[in-house]
């Protein structure tokens, strides 16, 4: 699920292995594709790939959106098998093209004549281009190539489907009568709206009490097809799917008059849709699970109930590390395995996230570390599609190399080794950008001279990670953690605020999640690092810290410390900017490293404590637009206890919203009293 994002220049540190022809072993970066396993492109000043299309011949077209300086633009590219530009394809292997005002591509189609198919957004609209093989526009469609329909107002195409006569059918959200809704469009061949599906070439669908966004469609071999997304609600959002005839109808004999709700955990969204040589139907998006954003999966029989031999009653999850894991795209081996692509983020960075499932629903633990792999592509990146190529590798693609404040994206794919194929890189992952901890090294998943944890660089080996020398909370004394350490929370590089050298919330340790950024002075409210998605301010206000970005919402946070006066509740204020009335929602998360609290849990487990993080609070929000709203997460008793025993605490406050239909994770730091 996750989203809207200077130039940056790349670097990929290769890990090269000893032996001229080691095993690789599944979920490594395959070193004989791009840049050690990566290939990033420029194609304006922000650009990110949202879709991905595999041609017969090997070739890969990624679409997506870039920013040309005035506007977003539909954005192609076209890539080799071994991850360089196709330069038969466009301008270098690079297409641009503006559809109104601004527009953005969502989906990528091929058809059988080898024509090229991208769908999305323009001027608010549903809208569709038609490309010729080389890149061209096609004017037989729609007499200049491109085509678009008014659904409803603020009205976006998320996926697509060609039917064996050349109809295209999109499917996305459009809000009709103040409140989004499932929509569905149908074009014939010619690029005008076919007034045979739906009414007069389109349909919506209300779902849930407050708004639906369908982000997924599948046409099923009998010609029906099927939408998923989210519906929302009071209790927060749920994985939603609905079914049509090919007429546009919804098919009755589908769940309960066409539709399917499910509760996902604590709520969450499906992202991404396919269905199986047996009919069923797997579902991929994010939900809260034990209080942690995890990839969620839910699989469906063909008549819509929930298939209680797939992981637990029909669902499974998967947690990349860090603070959330966004799942957004799935694709299915041949052999039935399920690989799940997104984006892990932390408190100040994010990376591709790959997991990959075995047929029924149980993580694969020969791929990765235990079944997920994660891959940084600078200190901002996130995968939104996966596409599993003739060979058996995978083929992730979304965006890479973004500042810290979301800015300055690229094209990013990354392949990856399925199965012990032979090539460089050591036994968990050979190349990537810069790890997810300090500076130097090489990075990947780890092999030699590479990885999160070993010589060089990852999730906080030598180097830095997310608060080590002279940071943490604060400037000399003790901060909220225990003995040593070099672990802090978020803060900086280099800096003050409540702590000891180079301690945080934790002890002895050194990983973080990436390095720093400078803390506040004084004891105050600390900057954080802007969130992806859009040029950040921050000021100090009366009241707390309040960060405006362009078109999302900002946390803002209590005067620190706050003294929450034996309460337990920690208010947490959130604003919704220049997005549609009930579509900002959302849950707020209150995390802290487990060795924290873990002393204070009665009956807990024996053992040393372990480097993750927990949950110790949780509460729901649910925003107008323009507005603002108060989420109150009540600490748990763990947590309370801890509280009272040290006096202070430091905590990190996570929203995971809903905007239109995506998933955004803001952070920010708090010191509790």
């Amino acid at each position: 699920m996750i989203r809207l994002r200077l130039a940056a220049a790349c670097t990929f540190f290769a890990a090269l292995a000893t032996a001229p022809a080691a095993l690789a072993a599944p979920g490594s970066l395959d070193p004989t594709f791009g840049s050690g396993g990566i290939a990033a492109t420029v194609l304006g000043s922000d650009d990110y790939v949202r879709d991905i299309a595999l041609q017969p011949d090997g070739k890969t077209v990624a679409a997506g959106t870039a920013w040309d300086g005035t506007r977003y633009r539909f954005a192609l590219a076209r890539y080799d098998v071994d991850g360089s530009l196709d330069p038969a394809f466009g301008t270098a292997g690079k297409v641009l093209t503006g559809i109104g005002s601004s527009s953005v591509a969502q989906a990528v189609a091929l058809q059988p004549d080898g024509k090229i198919v991208a769908a999305g957004t323009g001027s608010g609209d549903f809208a569709v281009a038609r490309y010729n093989a080389d890149g061209s526009l096609d004017s037989s469609f729609s007499a200049d190539g491109m085509a678009t329909a008014a659904v409803g107002n603020e009205a976006t195409a998320w996926d697509l489907a060609i039917q064996p006569d050349g109809r295209i059918v999109l499917a996305g959200q459009a809000k009709v009568s103040g409140a989004q809704r499932f929509a569905l469009a149908r074009f014939t061949g010619a690029g005008d709206l076919d007034t045979s599906f739906g009414t007069r070439g389109k349909t919506t669908t209300p779902l849930g009490t407050d708004g639906a966004v369908a982000m997924a469609l599948v046409r099923q071999a009998d010609g029906r097809l099927v939408a998923a997304g989210s519906a929302s609600e009071s209790g927060g959002a749920r994985f939603a799917l609905a079914r049509y005839s090919a007429g546009g109808s919804l098919d009755t004999s589908f769940g309960s008059g066409g539709s399917v709700l499910t509760t996902v955990g604590g709520g969450g969204q499906a992202t991404g849709l396919i269905a199986d040589p047996a009919g069923r139907l797997v579902a991929v998006g994010g939900a809260v699970d034990g209080f942690v954003y995890k990839a969620a999966l839910t699989r469906y029989s063909a008549d819509g109930a929930l298939d209680s031999s797939f992981g637990t009653r029909g669902v499974a999850f998967a947690h990349a590390g860090q603070m959330a894991t966004i799942a957004s795209g799935v694709a299915r081996q041949q052999d039935g395995r399920l690989v799940v692509v997104g984006e892990s983020i932390g408190a100040s960075g994010s990376t591709f996230a790959v997991s990959r499932f075995e047929a029924d629903g149980a993580l694969d633990s020969t791929f990765g570390s235990g079944g997920s792999v994660t891959t940084a592509i600078g200190q901002r990146s996130g995968a939104y599609d996966v596409a599993v190529q003739a060979d058996g590798q995978i083929l992730a693609a979304g965006a890479g190399n973004g500042n810290a404040d979301g800015s300055a994206r690229q094209f990013a794919l990354a392949r990856y080794t399925a199965a012990g194929d032979e090539g460089t890189g050591g036994s968990g992952g050979s190349t990537g950008g810069t790890g997810d901890g300090g500076s130097g090294g090489s990075t990947g998943d780890g092999s030699t001279g590479t990885g999160d944890g070993s010589t060089g660089t990852g999730d906080g080996s030598t180097g830095t990670g997310d608060g080590s020398t002279g940071t943490g909370d604060g400037s000399t004394g003790t901060g909220d953690g225990g003995s040593g350490g070099s672990t802090g929370d978020t803060g900086g590089s280099t800096g003050t605020g409540d702590g000891s050298t180079g301690t945080g919330d934790g002890s002895t340790g050194s990983t973080g999640d990436t390095t720093g950024s400078t803390g506040s002075t004084g004891g105050g409210v600390p900057i954080p690092t802007p969130e992806p998605g859009g040029g950040l301010a921050g000021q100090i206000v009366p009241g707390g810290l309040e960060l405006i970005p362009a078109n999302v919402r900002p946390i803002v946070l209590p005067p620190q410390p706050l003294k929450l006066q034996n309460t337990g509740i920690v208010p947490v204020r959130v604003r919704c900017i220049e997005i549609p009335a009930g579509s900002c929602r959302g849950t707020i998360l209150i995390t802290v490293p487990e060795q924290v609290v873990l002393p204070y849990v009665r009956h807990r487990r024996v053992g040393p404590a372990a480097s993750r993080r927990v949950t110790v609070g949780r509460a729901s929000v649910r925003i107008p637009s323009g507005g603002t709203a108060t989420a109150r997460p009540r600490l748990t008793g763990p947590a309370a206890r801890a509280l009272r025993r040290r006096g202070s605490l430091r905590v990190v406050v996570t929203a995971t919203m809903t905007v239109n239909g995506t998933a955004r994770i803001s952070t920010r730091t708090l010191t509790l009293r």
